[in-house]
């Protein structure tokens, strides 16, 4: 890979984690979130599941004063309606039945840190006038208690969704909205940020080649064409599923265009399709072993060389998925 790729400031990467790229869209989002790093106005990160809005935050925090503090990420859409208020306040002991115990809130407990909410278009709408409240007033009170607390932490959030869309079906608060993106970064996704794709397949290879014990697999050039045509509806986190399921499946020494199994077919493409739910990586080797079979005409030795494996592999994994070694019939 490509140093130059890494956009990472290398004295964060443990604590951020690679930001890999080479396009001026990319590159735009990491020298915004810099710049801000240290103005503690609200940020709001928007863009399509799987392109890194964790990371351009945790890139936010880590550039900032407030490293030495806690990362908070909570996703809001995973919080029950019923108990939203209890979970982002906290309460004290015997507030209502089945409060045993005082709880911290996660205002709180994200200290003087960073709090990012996460999908936050997923928020109850009853909560919502308590959240721009807190965010307003900088102060939040737990149920059953009299005192206010200051809210220390940095906000940041983050959505996949349309607000703008969201606000004309009243789902989402107008001035909530207003409060929380004083600074907005849009990530765009993959699709449109091509050049980003070669250097993200080098990095996620050599990731995998090391996590792995194999440093000798190298990339077909064949992929990168491959690759090139199709629109990645699931974006970075699609691609590195990709690469991690062509390291586990295959274990000869090239990683070939038809290790790359792809969601949906793309153009001009004939590969079998793989949906969200065939992402059992058993299902799916069992799967085009079969296919490769069914296009050898059960000819061991020419699967094999279609898989680009040794025969001695192909016939392991057969029967690792008790697969026959003749047509159903035959």
């Amino acid at each position: 890979m490509n140093t130059n790729s890494c956009l990472t400031p290398p004295e964060i990467y443990d604590d951020v984690g690679f930001i890999i790229g080479e396009s001026e869209s990319i590159r735009n989002v990491v020298a915004t979130a810099l710049q801000v790093a240290d103005r503690d106005a609200p940020v709001l990160i928007q863009g399509p599941s799987g392109s890194g809005k964790e990371l351009i935050a945790r890139l936010i925090h880590f550039s900032s004063t407030r490293r030495a503090h806690p990362f908070y990420p909570i996703n809001c859409s995973a919080i029950n309606e019923s108990i939203a208020e209890s979970e982002f306040f906290g309460h004290r002991r015997g507030a209502f039945t089945g409060a045993f115990d005082e709880q911290q809130g996660i205002f709180e407990a994200a200290g003087g840190g960073t709090l990012l909410l996460d999908e936050i278009g997923d928020m109850p709408t009853s909560i919502q006038s308590k959240i721009l409240r807190a965010i307003e007033d900088k102060k939040i009170r737990k149920i059953g208690a009299h005192k206010q607390v200051p809210v220390l932490a940095r906000l940041i959030c983050s959505t996949n969704q349309d607000i703008p869309h969201l606000l004309k079906e009243k789902r989402f608060r107008s001035d909530l909205f207003y409060r929380i993106n004083t600074v907005t970064i849009q990530i765009p996704p993959l699709q449109e940020r091509r050049d980003d794709i070669r250097p993200l397949v080098e990095h996620y290879c050599s990731h995998f080649s090391a996590k792995l014990g194999r440093q000798d697999m190298r990339i077909d050039a064949g992929v990168f064409s491959k690759l090139a045509r199709y629109d990645f509806p699931g974006n970075v986190r699609e691609l590195k599923n990709m690469i991690e399921r062509a390291y586990t499946l295959f274990d000869g020494s090239t990683v070939m265009p038809e290790h790359i199994m792809l969601q949906q077919h793309a153009p001009g493409e004939h590969e079998h399709a793989f949906t969200p739910d065939t992402y059992d990586l058993e299902a799916i080797e069992r799967s085009v072993i079969q296919a490769a079979l069914q296009k050898a005409r059960y000819s061991q030795k020419r699967a094999a060389h279609l898989l680009k494996i040794s025969r001695y592999t192909l016939v392991r994994k057969m029967r690792k998925h008790a697969i026959l070694a003749k047509p159903p019939g035959q």
